[in-house]
């Protein structure tokens, strides 16, 4: 089974991704004759992302059968994550345990300020 990916973007068409499956095909004296089988994707609202070789190879072994948007998704928000832990890590090895004591005990009175009456 032969997949064939192909575009059109041009100044009156709306993006779209247009994938034609071979069904089956004949070869004859008088030339071939094929059979596809075809799906089209409306991209708007989608964009591309440029990346070498190497990085896309790394991203699909670890997004195994996951889409792309859902991968990068989850990817983005480990990282959001990650970050937020690693620069609590480091505000935490600055300050005092008072000041974070003073620090936790100020966040309590402010929730608490937030509560609605």
């Amino acid at each position: 089974m032969r997949k064939t990916k192909f575009g059109d973007s041009g100044p009156n068409t709306r993006p779209t991704s247009v994938t034609a499956q071979v069904l089956w095909e004949w070869k004859g004296e008088a030339g071939n004759i094929i059979m596809y089988s075809f799906a089209a994707i409306s991209l708007k609202g989608y964009a591309t992302i440029s990346v070498p070789s190497k990085v896309k190879q790394e991203l699909e072994g670890m997004k195994k059968d996951k889409e792309w948007s859902e991968f990068l998704a989850e990817l983005a928000h480990e990282v959001k994550i990650l970050r937020s832990r690693k620069a609590f890590r480091e505000l935490s090895e600055l300050l005092s345990e008072e000041e974070l004591d003073r620090i936790e005990e100020c966040a309590g009175e402010f929730r608490e300020g937030l509560k609605l009456r």
